[in-house]
């Protein structure tokens, strides 16, 4: 006896198709398709591979599918490579917290306990409102939040944020990984496709979601990128 089961939701000879919600307005736009191997033609890359020859460095410059994040030789071992060398680091401050409060608030999507927590400190806020350990415990917590299939240290994160938890299950809708994927090109066209590739300067690397660049011109570029990114919260840290 042969025995097949159909999902309701996806089935040829019923006629039944699934059902989408899309966060982007699909009729809107481009659609451009890029080949991911072949990136020498933008300015990031060439930005990138001068930087690393100015401080002796060769090797690949590549860049994945899932959330177009650059990748490079010098990531691994900046840190140790390059300290007391006259370098520094420009980053975001509560980096992925903070890119998903400025997509809702785009879409129009408000959760007043999320927006009350980057009124201070968003970790923090976390400590003082989960009764969490401190502020480590605090990102690993809203990266179970934010990446996982479902599981989470400590639910009353959803409870605390009930309009966020929705709203991040909607980046979901295909597969759990979908939600690290979306930001992260959310990310990658703002540090990478406008940041690194109109930078006012010829030396930077990108560290996924942030620049490392020469301290003497940190300053410069910290205006650019406050420039154009006024909710964005940029600061500044030296190697």
């Amino acid at each position: 006896m042969n025995l097949t089961t159909e999902k309701r939701y996806y089935n040829v000879s019923r006629g039944i198709c699934k059902k989408y919600k899309f966060l982007i307005n699909i009729t809107k736009g481009v659609v451009e398709e890029i080949n991911f191997d072949n990136n020498r033609k933008y300015r990031w890359y060439s930005i990138i591979e001068s930087s690393m020859a100015e401080l002796g460095y060769v090797g690949k410059i590549s860049r994945d599918t899932f959330g177009r994040r650059v990748h490079h030789p010098v990531i691994p071992i900046y840190k140790e490579d390059l300290k007391n060398k006259g370098f520094a680091i420009i980053d975001a401050k509560c980096s992925q917290p903070k890119l998903l409060l400025n997509i809702m608030k785009e879409k129009g999507v408000i959760d007043k306990n999320y927006e009350v927590a980057f009124e201070v400190d968003f970790y923090n806020y976390l400590v003082q409102n989960l009764n969490l350990t401190n502020r480590q415990q605090a990102k690993d917590l809203f990266m179970y939040f934010l990446n996982s299939s479902g599981y989470v240290p400590d639910y009353k994160i959803h409870i605390l944020f009930p309009v966020v938890s929705k709203f991040i299950r909607t980046l979901k809708t295909k597969n759990y990984k979908d939600a690290a994927s979306f930001l992260q090109r959310e990310e990658s066209k703002i540090w990478i496709d406008d940041l690194l590739e109109n930078i006012p300067t010829n030396f930077a690397l990108p560290i996924h979601d942030c620049l490392l660049v020469r301290d003497k011109e940190v300053y410069e570029i910290l205006d650019y990128c406050k420039s154009k990114y006024k909710n964005i919260d940029f600061e500044i840290s030296y190697l």
